[in-house]
């Protein structure tokens, strides 16, 4: 049987109206044509009053507020103006409610993402550098042992506040370019580490303003505790690595390979975690 719609019920039910049918009765003729599903006893009811106050129309009444459908094109323009706008802003612009912009984002393919952080932008002369390493590090021969008596230094800043970055609306599938992080200017430490596959071997934090912002260890490190001064930064970091298991600097060691090959895949650039 082919559904019927909103508009065709309610002139079904105006004719059983106009009929005289009681509103129990109206509702189980209807029920039985057409399905147990497609009517109650209360809708029939509502609109028997509708009739009896001299309700002519079929349709439904304009509902009071904001409209809910919303030009996709309009909004799709807000968005590329200004990707980072908030979707309160969004209501605003367009003159709706909050939850319809939301609808509307998720039926086009759009989330809130935020663009990859990177050190800085990597020149063809470093890139090129950093495919050499790694390859001779590959090729390299009796690699297990080799893996085993390697010591690394590194050195990053730590900043005591942490700069944030909006997060932009883009298309599912799509992200936006990678931005540079911004220079470190004050409250900021700089830590230098030593390590091999057995555990950290040195390290020290220097007040100093020259150093190179470039370290593995800085995501974990942000994961700590906003700091308010340099003695509570200095006892963190210490704990952290008091706190870490023999597998952390052995597993990061062995890792490192695989590194080196992702490095030649991605032609040098930037490595995402």
């Amino acid at each position: 049987m082919t559904p019927i719609n909103k508009e065709q019920l309610r002139a079904i039910i105006y004719f059983e109206w106009r009929k005289g049918t009681s509103t129990r009765s109206a509702a189980n003729n209807i029920k039985t044509a057409f399905g147990e599903e497609l009517v109650s006893h209360a809708t029939v009811s509502d609109w028997y009053r509708r009739f009896e106050n001299g309700e002519t129309s079929f349709k439904d009444r304009p509902r009071p507020g904001r409209p809910s459908m919303i030009n996709d094109a309009e909004l799709v323009r807000h968005i590329k103006e200004r990707p980072d706008v908030s979707t309160r802003d969004l209501s605003v612009l367009m003159n709706c409610h909050h939850s319809t912009v939301l609808d509307h984002l998720r039926a086009l393919g759009y989330r809130k993402v935020s663009a990859r952080w990177i050190a800085h932008p990597l020149t063809e002369v470093v890139r090129g550098a950093r495919l050499t390493a790694c390859q001779s590090l590959l090729l390299r021969p009796h690699r297990k042992g080799f893996l085993a008596n390697l010591v690394i230094g590194d050195e990053t800043w730590i900043k005591y506040d942490n700069t944030t970055h909006k997060a932009v609306l883009f298309p599912y599938g799509e992200y936006p370019e990678p931005v540079p992080k911004p220079d470190s200017h004050e409250q900021r430490i700089l830590l230098s580490c030593w390590w091999d596959s057995e555990g950290m071997i040195y390290n020290e934090m220097l007040d100093d303003n020259k150093g190179i912002t470039a370290s593995i260890h800085n995501r974990q490190l942000m994961k700590l505790a906003q700091f308010t001064n340099v003695e509570e930064l200095k006892i963190a970091v210490a704990d952290f690595f008091d706190a870490q298991k023999p597998e952390f600097w052995s597993n990061g060691i062995a890792a490192l390979p695989s590194r080196w090959q992702q490095v030649i895949d991605n032609d040098g650039e930037h490595i995402e975690n």
